[in-house]
């Protein structure tokens, strides 16, 4: 069983980073929230792994802390809520803020998450109050590392595709954002800026 990966990042998208070990390389599918942060090609990654294991597949999930790790698996034993649902969740929140959402039952918080409808944002309150990792308090935070711009948008709008958006919606909602904003905006700022319009 993987439960981590240290090695060089050989290609990256939005929803997948492949990472070579040992002369490997690895598919791992990771949360936007750990696609943000992630260093460029060619760079060293560490990430903590939840093995999946099917009888046809091994399907490896990856992060960059133990919590988001941890939060990813308290998702999946929930009812209803599996792999691709929870690295949906984690796209759409850091782990941190839905450890503060579940504390403060925010059914609203959650239902602003593509996909995730009041029943499950009530089940996901229900399931995981007082079991989440402890939240980073927002100043401890660690900073994303800052992209070229155009490439930041790209992505932004694949990682909105991803998350059910249409490609329409999606391209012109992150080219408000980038307009209404000065250069040199993160990924991850696009992003939750962008969600924020799309949730009104």
């Amino acid at each position: 069983m993987i439960s981590r990966l240290k090695g060089k990042i050989l290609a990256r998208a939005t929803d997948e980073v492949v990472v070579e070990a040992g002369g490997v390389g690895y598919g791992v599918m990771v949360p936007l929230s750990t696609y943000c942060r992630l260093p460029g090609l060619g760079e060293e990654i560490e990430l903590f792994i939840h093995t999946q294991l099917r009888p046809d597949s091994i399907q490896l999930f990856g992060f960059l802390s133990p919590e988001e790790r941890k939060t990813f698996e308290l998702l999946i034993n929930i009812s209803d809520i599996g792999p691709r649902m929870a690295i949906n969740v984690l796209s759409g929140i850091p782990w941190d803020e839905l450890a503060q959402a579940v504390q403060a039952r925010d059914s609203q918080r959650l239902q602003s998450i593509p996909r995730i409808g009041k029943k499950t944002a009530e089940r996901i309150i229900l399931e995981l109050q007082d079991k989440l990792p402890a939240a980073v308090p927002a100043g401890e935070r660690e900073e994303a590392v800052p992209e070229a711009g155009q490439e930041n948008r790209r992505d932004a709008i694949q990682a909105l595709i991803n998350l059910g958006y249409a490609r329409a919606l999606a391209e012109k909602t992150v080219k408000e954002v980038s307009e209404s904003q000065p250069s040199g905006l993160r990924i991850e700022d696009i992003l939750r800026q962008s969600l924020k319009r799309l949730v009104r």
